[in-house]
């Protein structure tokens, strides 16, 4: 199977590590942001930021020959046509912090898998750890989620750990 594998964070890289092992599955693709980014604040304000969880995928594709793209934006024209360029049947999410339009969900047949670090739908969004801990949620999760052209967001499992004390007490 055709796949596409949208990463930016060593727990993206883990998961490439395991995928990239599967007979059956033939990496076409990486998509990974930059690692440096313009934050947008009061209007005329900006500062560009570095992601601290940030992994570079770059030396990893190139060792392993297998196509890259370094994106600008997340639903831009260019992301959209590099995905199908590269003929995709189902894009991999792991490590991800953008927000996939349609236009992207309804290129693969096979739709969008990925992993999400909370319990979807409950902080659903960028930093969802740090949101649990600041809430002082006593479980934390893993969701597997599904998304095609008709259904944003599908979850299909929850991987969760009841703590017994909240999170920030144990860290």
């Amino acid at each position: 199977m055709r796949c596409i594998m949208m990463l930016a964070s060593t727990f993206g890289l883990k998961c490439f590590d395991v995928v990239e092992n599967i007979d059956v599955v033939e990496v076409v693709g990486v998509i990974t942001p930059k690692e440096r980014y313009e934050l947008r604040y009061g209007g005329s304000c900006s500062k560009e930021m570095k992601n601290p969880v940030f992994h570079s995928l770059t030396m990893k594709c190139q060792k392993k020959d297998i196509p890259f793209f370094v994106m600008e934006k997340m639903n831009s024209n260019e992301t959209i046509q590099q995905i199908k360029e590269w003929e995709p049947e189902l894009i991999i999410v792991s490590g991800w912090y953008h927000m996939i339009g349609k236009k992207i969900l309804g290129i693969p047949p096979k739709g969008v898998v990925g992993l999400h670090s909370s319990m979807l739908p409950k902080y659903r969004g960028g930093a969802p750890l740090v949101w649990q801990i600041i809430n002082g949620e006593k479980a934390a999760g893993i969701s597997l989620f599904n998304s095609s052209r008709d259904i944003i967001i599908l979850i299909l499992i929850h991987y969760f750990i009841w703590l017994r004390e909240p999170i920030r007490e144990i860290l």
